[in-house]
Formats: C-alpha cells, sequence, structure tokens
C-alpha cells in the first residue's frame, strides 16, 4: 500500500490573515469638522458685487439651458422666462434675490447613521458621499 502523505495546507481562509491581538484600525470618534481659523476675505465689497451683478446679469440676459420639463414649469411659475421648445430660461435678478431670502440659514445633511449628521454653518465643514438635507432654521 503507497503511503499517503498529507500536504499541509493553510486553513481558515481569510481568517488565517487576521491579526488576533487587536484591530488593524484604530479608529476615532467621529466629530463634525470645524474652522477654528479667521476668515479670509479675497475680494473687498465692490469686488463681491462686481462679481455678483456679473452672475445675475448672466441669468437675465443669458439665461440657461434646462432639459427638465417640471424645473421649466416651477421656474415659468416664479416669473422667469421660459421657451419650453428650446429649453432655455432666463431667471431675473428679482426671483433669485427672493429665493436666496427665503434659504434657511442653516440645514442638516441626514446620512444613514443619525450620529453622523452634519450640520451646515458659518463655521462649520460638511461633506459626505450621500444625505439628504433637512431644514433646522433660518
Amino acid at each position: 500500500m503507497p503511503s499517503q502523505t498529507r500536504s499541509r495546507r493553510r486553513q481558515g481562509g481569510r481568517r488565517g490573515n487576521v491579526r488576533k491581538s487587536m484591530p488593524a484600525v484604530v479608529q476615532r470618534p467621529w466629530v463634525q469638522p470645524v474652522y477654528r481659523d479667521q476668515w479670509i476675505e479675497p475680494l473687498d465689497e465692490e469686488g463681491v458685487h462686481r462679481i455678483h451683478d456679473g452672475a445675475m446679469r448672466m441669468l437675465e440676459e443669458v439665461g440657461l439651458e434646462i432639459h427638465h420639463d417640471e424645473a421649466l414649469t416651477l421656474l415659468r411659475d416664479a416669473g422667469a422666462i421660459v421657451d419650453f421648445d428650446t429649453k432655455h430660461v432666463r431667471i431675473g435678478r428679482d426671483i433669485i434675490m427672493a429665493a436666496i431670502a427665503s434659504a434657511p440659514s442653516t440645514f442638516d445633511l441626514e446620512p444613514r447613521n443619525p450620529a453622523r449628521r452634519i450640520q451646515t454653518c458659518r463655521t462649520s465643514i460638511a461633506g459626505g458621499a450621500q444625505a439628504t438635507g433637512r431644514t433646522t432654521g433660518t
């Protein structure tokens, strides 16, 4: 009878690579990052006004091409000049400024894990892969 030799094989699949004593990465508790430095104002008030005025002129005179019929209807109902055939929209600065005035000052980004909710405000660094916005204040 031929002698049978057993070859030694590593067993355990992925478990064979795992260190038993400690986790591979020690993760610190999650906190939302916050700006701690003073704000840098790269433009003076006149420069900000010129950029704002240029953006308003672009929206009023050149306009946008929007390929979403529901959005076109909403913009038309808000007072924008809409051409449904060409999907071209021109939005007056009064409409834009009213929308900006109605925007909340803060809102939350709601992730799957509620413990990692991100609140936007002037001092928070907000970002996430996927979230749903929820208004928290004005």
